[in-house]
């Protein structure tokens, strides 16, 4: 479970890692999914599919250490910060 899944590339070791113990099932579930992420070989659950790539802030997700505990996701726009 997380909370984005970004370019994959952790969660994909993970799974590489996890898979070795042949566990009976095993799945991923996450808030937000971006476009560009890796092919992950495991069933994957989210809750909304952003159309782009967009940094995102807010509800748990840091930028620079800034903007994690904003009560709502927004995007961060380049040159704006």
């Amino acid at each position: 479970m997380d909370d984005a899944l970004e370019s994959g590339s952790t969660m994909q070791r993970l799974v590489t890692y996890l898979s070795k113990y042949s566990p009976s099932s095993l799945a991923i579930a996450t808030l937000l999914v971006k476009p560009s992420r890796v092919n992950i070989p495991c069933p994957q659950y989210y809750a909304y599919e952003l159309a782009n790539d967009d940094l995102l802030v807010g509800y748990g997700l840091p930028w620079q250490q800034r903007y994690r505990n904003l009560p709502f996701i927004a995007t961060v726009l380049q040159g704006e910060v």
